[in-house]
């Protein structure tokens, strides 16, 4: 039965503070780690390999806010059986990792604050590693304690096992996704003991076990044993390297299944990170160069736009979805009424991929009488993406509804953000009351819009925040900075939350992209 872990932290108990050993970083630091798990199973071996990059986001007392970037790339060999059996193709990964969201951005990027010790205190948007490894994110962060001496660190953690649902080899988004089998207790106990000094730092030794409540013929549904050596820097004041290996057990009525994971990481010098950050930069431009090549709008030719409209009226799916299309990456030509009419029923299709295709020609095509048709399409539920491209068409027409509702959808929808910036002023409130809705570490997309529209009732609110000394200060000091250089450098801005007036309609685009350390 094909199975995939995932671990849920549900208790984080004390762990011996560090008077030597202790995690340090600056605002602005960063640095990088090359990643590389290695799973053996009876069938098969499945490796991931990559680079996770982190920058430090700010510091206070003896809590660090980090953020973390980068994928691990999966490769899986089939191993063959004995002469005349068939060959048994495994599953894909069904992994504990969320689905990414659409369009996620840098901004949003997994977070994590700890304290100096390695005790996680907060964090976000964290991924769960396979074989009970625990988050991605936080692989490189271990408890530390007192050089001279031992400690440990027990946890209460739930074992979740999944199994995967729809066509065998369709990644989850495109097949059914995956459902929990079953859910167990089990209690986690993680030894550690200084073993010696090396030219690169202290030298840790890693001892490791994890056993489930629940248990089968008399023994644990899952067993696990480990052991390691990690290797920390106390000068840079992080994990230099590690590497640690682990046996895991389920156990079944008839049978056991034991599976060897090997996890190996490795702090990147100086110059290794900065040809990996000057590649990724590089790569991240050719991408919005050929981007903004596709999204060049193409005009129309003489009639097309009447034999588009007749297309869109013919009732054919496929005519129907080429015609929206092509409006879509057309120039806007008056009257556009016609075609804004004849594109709305499209809103109501039960096929997803036609309420898209109409929502982004809408972007281009949209007149005031479409504004109610896009409010509905804003709570789409089915397909995000059609809220996402509604929240652009309807800029020119946004209302204080409109902008309470993009507002409420920003850590969800890229083009929310973009969205709140076109509307500008006159959506300050509705971001503002939304600042007070979402939890501290998942501010980072609402202040970047008060920085861009924000008045004075903004500095007003912020000013307030600051005073209760929270872990997104810089944040909030950066959207303050803005907003008084654009009172600067526009005399004229508004200082309230007034409309201003709007000039020609801009052309505006929702694809992000977000770049990767490969």
């Amino acid at each position: 039965m094909h199975f995939a872990i995932g671990v849920f932290w549900l208790l984080i108990c004390p762990a011996v503070r560090g008077e030597s050993l202790c995690y340090q970083g600056q605002p602005g630091q960063s640095f990088a780690y090359r990643v590389q798990i290695t799973a053996e199973e009876a069938e098969r071996i499945r490796n991931w390999e990559g680079v996770l990059s982190y920058e430090v986001r700010s510091v206070a007392e003896d809590r660090l806010t980090i953020t973390c970037r980068g994928n691990l790339a999966e490769t899986v060999k089939v191993r063959h059986g004995p002469a005349g059996a068939p060959i048994v193709l495994p599953l894909p990964p069904a992994i504990r990792f969320p689905i990414p969201r659409f369009g996620t951005e840098e901004s949003e990027e997994p977070m994590v604050v700890i304290r100096t010790n390695g005790e996680i205190v907060e964090s976000r948007r964290l991924e769960n590693l396979p074989y009970l490894l625990g988050y991605r994110e936080t692989l490189v962060f271990e408890p530390l304690g007192d050089e001279d001496g031992q400690w440990s660190k027990k946890k209460e953690i739930d074992v979740v096992v999944l199994e995967r649902l729809g066509p065998v080899f369709a990644p989850a988004p495109m097949g059914l996704g995956e459902q929990v089998k079953k859910r167990l207790r089990a209690h986690e106990l993680a030894r550690y003991r200084i073993a010696g000094k090396t030219e690169q730092g202290v030298l840790i030794e890693r001892q490791y076990t994890l056993r489930t409540d629940q248990e089968v013929a008399g023994r644990p549904c899952f067993e696990v044993t480990g052991s390691g050596q990690i290797v920390f820097d106390r000068q840079l004041g992080r994990v230099r390297e590690l590497k640690w290996e682990h046996w895991i057990t389920e156990n079944e009525e008839l049978r056991s299944l034991r599976s060897r994971v090997e996890v190996s990481a490795q702090l990147l010098s100086s110059e290794e990170f900065a040809e990996l950050e000057k590649r990724r930069k590089a790569a991240l431009e050719e991408a919005k160069a050929r981007l903004a090549q596709q999204q060049k709008a193409q005009p129309l030719g003489p009639g097309e736009k009447e034999v588009l409209i007749e297309e869109l009226k013919s009732g054919d799916f496929f005519r129907q979805f080429r015609a929206a299309e092509r409006l879509a990456r057309a120039e806007r030509q008056e009257p556009a009424e016609p075609v804004c009419e004849a594109l709305l029923p499209l809103l109501e299709s039960e096929r997803g991929t036609l309420r898209l295709a109409a929502a982004r020609a809408l972007v281009v095509w949209a007149t005031p009488t479409a504004k109610a048709k896009l409010l509905d399409a804003l709570q789409d539920r089915r397909n995000p993406l059609v809220a996402g491209q509604a929240m652009l068409a309807i800029v020119p027409f946004a209302s204080p509804e409109a902008a309470e509702i993009i507002a409420g959808r920003i850590n969800e929808l890229p083009q929310a953000r973009e969205a709140l910036k076109q509307i500008g002023p006159p959506a300050e409130e509705a971001v503002l009351r939304q600042l007070y809705r979402v939890p501290v570490g998942m501010r980072t997309s609402l202040l970047d819009v008060l920085g861009a529209i924000g008045t004075e009732k903004s500095l007003e609110v912020l000013s307030g925040l600051l005073k209760q000394e929270p872990i997104d200060r810089p944040k909030i000091e950066e959207a303050i900075r803005a907003i008084r250089q654009r009172q600067q450098e526009t005399p004229g801005m508004p200082t309230n939350s007034s409309r201003p007036e709007n000039g020609k309609r801009q052309r505006i685009t929702s694809d992000f992209i977000r770049g990767e350390i490969a």
